[in-house]
């Protein structure tokens, strides 16, 4: 949602007194931060601002842009006293304003139709010069929201929808951000470039959700780094924002917009960020991480991206030497799904002839990665570019969200997040686990945090890597009990066991609950002693009652945090969703059969995973101060 303050009331701010604008300016702010939770990042008076309106809003503080403008199709900085403000222009032309009586729209085609002829004159000049423009919609839902008028939008949502990559359809807030990262006014104390003069890092995909927290690791370890992160121009949000923004303001952390698999775009990198400072460091991970239906959908680009990407990596780095000392690819474990990287004989191809060998079955993600390490592999051989590839087990931690790059989350995504609603005793659910018992087990799960700590381990290294590949997981697969005891840590205190009569029940004195069955998972449990004339909570007398044995079978409560789902029902090839929290793998799973030796990395390099337990606790709480 698009925080945007509107005013205070529906008044003319061009006919107020100074104070009584900025008393309106702080009512109104301290509404919307009260009503929603957080501050507007953005104004836009009703009517016409008065003269003094910017600058009471600078004064005010906490804007990102005000749009009480109209003079433009692209953002534009101001001087406001001794201060830069962004101007993020607004427009009444491609608005809805115009169903009012009178105006321009009367139908829902006339809108559809003039909203797309403004977009395809937009798109077409935008090409021609090279340069974006930025086109505003303004959409009330007292107007466009008719049954009549609503198919227009609708109309121009698929258009939009089938421009792809050629539209990014966001809030004023995201480009408000993206203008200040990348274009800062010339006055600015935010530099466009890292100013620091230590170690450099380039890491393209940097934006994403493992790789900007290897940024925060690289410049957090090191006040004398550097980095730029090489992206899309929509991987820059609000989160990201939050993550990274403060090493920006330090300007030791600048974002470059391009296209990977473009030559073009490596020639931008080198004249803007590469002449001054040159690179000493390269991480190759830019990256798409589709689902079944997304490869579908899009094959080439996951090839272009995650292959020749990193091919156009490889070879811009050959051409950094010898200020370039080191680069990582990134790879995955996906690569230890395929049966048999060599091609193997199958009975229908020894029938078929000498030479027919089929190539094994495997996701374009596993091949492009595949491919990937091999190219590593050649430059590394063929020109002396020391550069290593990484294989990571499946990655949870901060900034695991969706970027449309990475739209896939795994176990730990879902059940921290079930956690918190259950800590917060604002959900009854029961985590659904894939599986027979708890006792079996499920993937190799590794930190975001171990993760970015291995990575600038291996990139620091003084020496030359001694092999061409290492892994960074947790080096085991956990068992189910194992993750929901370490997710529930603070759900699962309070538990006391209770003997009466033959009988054992154990009751959690934070939560009331009450169950005959040992709690799952395995909690700290303390022995009790229920003493006669003691006060009892309703749930407590229910024990006194259960322990007694009488009407046991209406008071047995059963229910525990988890429900065991019948593994077969779920599909072979389906990811872990909200449906399914965590499942098992099947005994002749490729991670069972070669489980990730991280041996290799904990003996060069001395890097150690941290702990699961610990690990998960302080990914919940990251969760629980707000952040994804």
């Amino acid at each position: 949602m698009d925080v945007c303050c509107h005013g205070w009331r529906w008044e003319d701010h061009i006919a107020m007194r100074e104070e009584e604008e900025r008393d309106r300016i702080q009512r109104a702010v301290a509404s919307l931060e009260h009503t929603l939770g957080s501050r507007p990042e953005g104004w836009y008076c009703r009517t016409a601002p008065s003269l003094r309106t910017r600058r009471l809003l600078v004064e005010h503080g906490g804007f990102l842009y005000d749009s009480d403008a109209y003079n433009d199709d692209l953002p534009y900085w101001v001087q406001v006293g001794d201060r830069s403000h962004l101007i993020v222009p607004y427009t009444l032309c491609t608005n809805d304003s115009k169903f009012a009586p009178g105006r321009a729209f009367s139908t829902a085609d006339s809108f559809f139709t003039f909203c797309k002829d403004a977009l395809d004159a937009l798109m077409q000049e935008a090409k021609a010069t090279g340069r974006p423009k930025m086109m505003s919609i303004g959409l009330h839902p007292r107007l466009i929201g008719h049954p009549a008028r609503i198919a227009g939008l609708w109309k121009l949502l698929d258009h939009m929808k089938s421009l792809g990559d050629q539209v990014w359809v966001c809030r004023r807030a995201d480009i408000a951000r993206h203008w200040h990262m990348l274009h800062p006014p010339v006055t600015s104390q935010i530099p466009a470039a890292p100013s620091v003069t230590g170690p450099r890092l380039l890491v393209t995909g940097g934006a994403g959700f493992v790789l900007s927290n290897l940024v925060r690791q690289w410049l957090h370890s090191d006040p004398t780094a550097s980095a730029v992160i090489f992206d899309r121009a929509q991987a820059w949000d609000e989160q990201v924002d939050a993550f990274l923004g403060p090493f920006v303001r330090e300007g030791r952390l600048a974002f470059f917009v391009g296209d990977v698999t473009d030559e073009e775009s490596w020639q931008r990198l080198d004249a803007s960020h590469g002449v001054a400072v040159p690179f000493t460091h390269a991480v190759a991970g830019a990256a798409l991480t589709p689902t079944l239906d997304e490869e579908r959908a899009a094959p080439a680009d996951v090839l272009a991206i995650n292959l020749q990407g990193v091919v156009r990596c490889l070879d811009w780095a050959r051409s950094r030497r010898p200020a370039l000392c080191r680069l990582v690819h990134i790879s995955s474990d996906a690569v230890l799904g395929v049966d048999n990287l060599l091609p193997r004989r199958s009975a229908t191809a020894m029938a078929a002839g000498p030479g027919c060998d089929e190539v094994p079955e495997m996701s374009l993600y596993a091949l492009s990665k595949v491919a990937g390490e091999a190219a590593t592999r050649r430059w590394r051989d063929n020109f002396g570019l020391d550069a290593v590839s990484v294989r990571f087990s499946d990655v949870y931690g901060h900034l695991d969200r969706d970027t449309g790059a990475r739209n896939r989350h795994n176990a730990p995504y879902w059940i921290c997040r079930k956690a918190l609603r259950l800590e917060a005793q604002s959900s009854q659910e029961r985590f659904r686990v894939a599986a027979g018992s708890l006792e079996e087990p499920c993937w190799d799960l590794i930190d975001a945090g171990s993760v970015a700590r291995g990575l600038c381990t291996i990139l620091r290294s003084a020496s030359r890597p001694e092999r061409s590949l290492y892994h960074l997981a947790l080096g085991r697969t956990p068992t189910h009990r194992e993750v929901l005891a370490s997710a529930l840590a603070l759900r699962l205190q309070g538990w006391t066991r209770w003997e009466r009569n033959g009988k054992v029940f154990y009751f959690n004195e934070v939560t009331n609950r009450i169950q005959e069955e040992p709690p799952l998972p395995d909690p700290p449990i303390k022995q009790g002693e229920l003493e006669p004339g003691c006060p009892v909570s309703p749930s407590l007398a229910q024990f006194v009652q259960l322990a007694s044995g009488s009407s046991t079978s209406e008071a047995r409560m059963l229910d525990s945090f988890v429900e065991l789902v019948d593994a077969a029902a779920v599909a072979a090839n389906g990811d872990v969703c909200g449906d399914v929290d965590i499942r098992s793998l099947p005994p002749t799973h490729w991670l069972l059969q070669r489980p990730m030796d991280i041996e290799p990395t904990r003996a060069e390099f001395g890097w150690e995973p941290t702990p699961l337990r610990e690990a998960l606790a302080e990914y919940m709480e990251h969760l629980r101060g707000g952040l994804c």
